[in-house]
């Protein structure tokens, strides 16, 4: 199993988070090749970034190789 589809319950999501005064909205979308999170700072001085993970880039990150001693 790819371990992009794992991550089918992340595809089109929306959250809104309330830091404070600021309100950021966090968009989440999944294809076949990346996981993308865009987030966005609502505002007068409203800044959108976004991140984007391929498969190797998650598997990379979750799956560590175990050392024993």
């Amino acid at each position: 199993m790819d371990v992009l589809s794992r991550f089918g319950g992340l595809d089109e999501l929306i959250q809104v988070i309330y830091q404070g005064f600021d309100r950021f909205i966090v968009l989440s979308a999944v294809n076949e090749s990346t996981w993308t999170v865009y987030v966005g700072l609502k505002g007068p001085e409203g800044r959108w970034w976004r991140g984007s993970w391929s498969a190797r880039d998650i598997t990379q990150f979750v799956v560590r190789p175990v050392v024993y001693f």
